[in-house]
């Protein structure tokens, strides 16, 4: 039967019903604005400051597959233009410190595009804080995404020095090493030390194309520029760009080495100290990559750009 046409509820003209009617408005009412409230918007200002990035993916040509991987750091400036630097890592061959400019365009419902250049495209998708986005590349050929964070809401360049790094990082990371036609893949977790004026002390555990290191110690050397990027070096061909937080929460690097696909984010864990690293290993560390020198100091055959086709 239908609802409408019942006739004993056609009849009723009681005071409960039309109390309960309004109770439900007030209900449904409360509940949109509940709902507005939790679904805050977006425009193109909610993106605004310093970002740090970094990820991989693949290009794709025919029926070959590169692997790639890139780290930067990049401003926004809340009126739809960005510029930014990267280091990238395409297929084993490694451009460093690349600047770039594009513009981008951000909706009420939080979804957006970006564009690099003019022939590099991205559909991102922001929280309504402005205080991270994810976004994917829509350029065929390329497949890659990632999420970028907000480390400052500053717009202008931002100052830092050595003694930014200082603490305990933790960092997982996975890559290929590419030695000719053949691709490697690598796995490692670890923890480096930095003391602030420029020394690493670092425990890493790694999987290289099956082989298995853990707890391996280590010491590099680092430094951080005034513009907040920075490198990191163990021996002489282990070697990073690294792009840090100007409050040295944390940063995010790329492999410069030939051969290597790499990248690592490293977040620093509280109520670490600075000092105190573990001892290294007597004696010079081997000139191979992270992956070669995880492999036991041999040679693999192979070893994470969001921007290397990109930017």
């Amino acid at each position: 039967m239908s609802r409408v046409t019942a006739p004993w509820r056609a009849r009723v003209a009681l005071v409960v019903p039309a109390l309960l009617v309004a109770v439900a408005s007030s209900g449904a009412a409360a509940a949109g604005t509940a709902s507005a409230a939790n679904h805050r918007q977006c425009a193109t200002a909610t993106l605004s400051g310093t970002y740090l990035f970094a990820g991989d993916g693949f290009s794709i040509s025919g029926g070959a597959r590169t692997p790639l991987a890139f780290a930067g750091s990049e401003r926004f400036d809340g009126a739809g233009h960005v510029a930014g630097t990267n280091s990238f890592s395409v297929g084993g061959v490694v451009t460093r410190r690349a600047g770039f400019t594009g513009a981008y365009t951000l909706a009420a419902n939080c979804a957006g595009t970006l564009t690099i250049g003019s022939d590099l495209h991205f559909d991102l998708y922001a929280s309504p804080s402005g205080d991270q986005f994810a976004y994917v590349q829509t350029d065929a050929g390329t497949v890659s995404t990632t999420t970028e964070h907000r480390v400052s809401r500053k717009t202008s360049p931002q100052s830092c020095s050595t003694a930014t790094l200082s603490g305990a990082y933790l960092f997982t990371s996975n890559g290929f090493s590419i030695s000719g036609g053949a691709q490697t893949p690598f796995a490692f977790a670890g923890i480096d030390r930095l003391d602030g004026a420029g020394t690493d002390h670092s425990i890493v555990s790694a999987n290289v194309g099956g082989a298995i290191t853990r707890q391996e110690s280590g010491t590099g050397t680092y430094t951080v520029a005034a513009d907040c990027t920075g490198t990191l070096a163990f021996g002489d061909s282990e070697l990073f760009d690294l792009y840090v937080s100007p409050d040295g929460d944390v940063f995010v690097d790329t492999e410069t080495d030939p051969g290597s696909v790499t990248f690592e984010t490293e977040v620093r864990s509280t109520g670490e100290l600075a000092g105190g690293g573990p001892a290294s290993r007597a004696g010079p560390l081997p000139t191979h990559s992270r992956a070669d020198r995880l492999a036991g100091g041999r040679t693999v055959d192979q070893w994470r750009p969001w921007r290397p086709l990109v930017r």
